[in-house]
């Protein structure tokens, strides 16, 4: 068995390589609940399964790249612009971006409804007539957008990314809240929808016209066939929408033809089919139980964030009041608009005038606009996986107890162990506390050694060669293993490796005190014994040497003792204690001490040199003793 390393420098290119291409798939600016649930899959796949190896397989999938940018852009549909801003007016500025910039009819109809309903606003309109975008930035469109369809009933779905500024949200709550605020959106369709048959539909005010505008108000929901609203056909048709507190809410939405229907049906499958292609070439050896894992901690956290932020649905959050999270959203665009402009000192100052990399929420903010523009699928990304993050570092930490862990804790050091080693490596679950209290393990450990003996010929042991091995309660379990096989079992155990063992259930060793909170706690330590020894079996079972092997009435004639102990582990006196007693019991002992150390860190390879130090040393001592057989 080779190890797997997910952090070799290949891998990470090929798990870069992935995300990249399935980003291209998806098209930069994806805000589409499609390219949320892409990611999710490609988070997925990385937690649960291993990067393929093979290089044709790069090759496949920049194939499946060109051919998915090749069909969208055969069957793309023509791009409506989109304008939009908050408006803030006042007698205070009647010389504005505004004022100037806007149809008449349309900034009188603002600022009379802006005046009348907040007539004390403090802060004045933005230095730009529309919103920016990173997406304006980028392409260098005059107004704020693209889209190619059009559906929303309220600014929370029109996903307004206004209400951006910094000196608006310096005022704090001064100000009107940005639910409230009047606000304008000017649709341009490009000439190809006059012979497309399409209706836009709209419930509100609406102006008709790029210069000469024509009002209308719906309070229901009515449509118009665009081409009625162009008079010569070279020309675009043009619509502003307007909601203040005066006018109704604005509702929006295209309806289409059949055949752009069609064709944003075959975007949407040409994307997902790509996606598949490219994460089933990427990805191999999925583990269902980690997908399970996943998928339930990304569920809970899901239901969270929703609950507290149900606006996310929309897949938008609209900033209330002076939230520092509003201000760093506006920086963020800052950084953008240097970016585009190649003022790169100026976007890494982050938006201010001196260095400032934190809060570091504003270049976060650069990310996720570039790939799912105004939708913060990021920060949703982020807080969704946080509880499986939690779950990873808790299985790692606290895999040692008979209370926590499986097989999957130890796998890679299992992987490292065989790799490039003269034996093999079988890994042993057993059950687990509290369902399973203690002598479950013991029994099971047993009866792990007696059908490895029964089925040796099938599965091509040599009985001549049997090592044990556990770390912290699996050393508990090897240690045990050894006596029993000795008094009863009488098979051909040559080496027996125990990591920071439990050797002594419930003592006080100074250790405990002196190391406790290193990972391991006292109190922790504690709550596992009451889980595997619980108050109902714990008179009879106390004084057990299977329970605490420390106790056995004979150390004498057991296998060849390499015994690994960390430093700083409140289990190192109890440890330091039993090879003491093997010791006077001339059996062979090899005593190692790793230095510094704390409890657990066999498992810690990608951050402690010593584990794998410590696992390259059992290599060669297992080697060597087999040898010599």
């Amino acid at each position: 068995m080779s190890e797997y390393n997910p952090f070799s420098l290949n891998n990470v290119f090929r798990t870069i390589f992935c995300f990249i291409a399935l980003i291209i798939s998806l098209g930069l600016f994806n805000s589409s609940w499609v390219s949320l649930l892409v990611v999710i899959i490609y988070l997925m796949c990385l937690y649960s399964g291993k990067i393929k190896r093979k290089n044709y397989n790069l090759f496949l999938i920049i194939i499946i790249c060109t051919v998915c940018i090749t069909a969208r852009s055969l069957i793309l549909l023509p791009d409506i612009n989109v304008g939009t801003n908050v408006f803030i007016g006042g007698e205070k500025y009647k010389n504005s971006v505004f004022s100037n910039n806007l149809p008449q009819k349309i900034y009188k109809r603002l600022n009379k409804d802006f005046i009348s309903s907040f007539p004390n606003s403090v802060s004045g309109p933005d230095k730009k007539l529309f919103d920016t975008s990173v997406k304006q930035m980028l392409f260098k469109n005059q107004e704020t957008k693209t889209v190619s369809k059009i559906k929303w009933k309220n600014r929370y779905e029109f996903s307004l990314g206004a209400f951006n500024d910094a000196n608006y949200n310096a005022y704090g709550k001064q100000q009107p809240k940005r639910t409230n605020l009047p606000f304008f959106v000017k649709y341009t369709f490009p000439t190809k929808y006059y012979e497309s048959n399409s209706d836009f539909c709209w419930k509100g005010l609406a102006f008709i016209g790029k210069n000469e505008t024509i009002e209308k108000l719906h309070k229901k929901k009515k449509c118009i066939p665009i081409k009625k609203g162009i008079n010569n056909k070279s020309d675009p048709f043009v619509i502003w929408l307007v909601e203040t507190n005066k006018t109704p809410h604005l509702e929006a939405e295209l309806i289409q033809p059949l055949n752009f229907k069609i064709k944003l049906f075959f975007l949407y499958i040409i994307k997902i089919l790509c996606c598949f292609l490219i994460l089933t070439f990427s990805f191999r050896n999925l583990d269902f139980k980690k997908c399970g894992i996943f998928i339930f901690c990304f569920l809970f956290s899901s239901v969270v964030i929703f609950t507290y932020e149900p606006t996310l649905l929309y897949k938008f959050v609209l900033f209330e009041g002076g939230n520092d999270g509003l201000l760093y959203v506006h920086f963020a665009h800052l950084i953008s608009d240097n970016l585009s402009s190649g003022n790169f000192i100026d976007a890494f100052k982050g938006g201010e005038a001196a260095y400032d990399l934190m809060p570091f929420y504003r270049y976060i903010w650069i990310l996720n606009y570039l790939l799912f523009e105004e939708s913060p699928w990021i920060f949703f990304l982020i807080l969704s996986v946080f509880p499986l993050v939690i779950f990873s570092i808790l299985k790692n930490f606290f895999n040692k107890k008979w209370v926590l862990g499986d097989i999957e804790t130890h796998d890679h050091v299992c992987r490292k162990l065989v790799n490039n080693a003269n034996f093999d490596v079988i890994s042993v679950g057993y059950s687990l506390a509290p369902e399973s209290p203690f002598p479950c393990a013991v029994e099971e450990a047993i009866e792990t050694l007696r059908w490895l003996v029964s089925e040796h010929k099938k599965i091509n042991i040599n009985l001549e060669k049997i090592l044990i091995c556990g770390d912290s309660a699996g050393g508990n379990l090897a240690s045990v293993l050894s006596i029993y096989n000795r008094d009863k079992l009488k098979y051909n155990i040559k080496l027996q490796i125990l990591i920071y063992p439990v050797t002594s259930f419930s003592s006080n060793f100074p250790s405990k005190k002196k190391y406790d909170g290193l990972i391991l706690s006292k109190d922790l330590m504690q709550w596992f014994e009451k889980k595997y020894l619980p108050q109902s079996i714990r008179e009879k079972y106390l004084n057990d040497w299977k329970l605490s092997p420390i106790k056995a009435s004979s150390l004498s004639n057991l296998p060849k003792t390499l015994l690994i102990l960390a430093e700083c582990d409140p289990l190192f006196d109890e440890g330091k204690y039993f090879g003491d007693l093997l010791n006077k019991n001339k059996n062979d002992v090899e005593l190692i001490i790793y230095k510094g150390q704390i409890h657990g860190f066999l498992t810690m390879g990608g951050f402690i040199e010593d584990a794998n130090n410590m696992i390259n040393l059992i290599k060669k001592r297992a080697n060597a003793v087999l040898k010599k057989i």
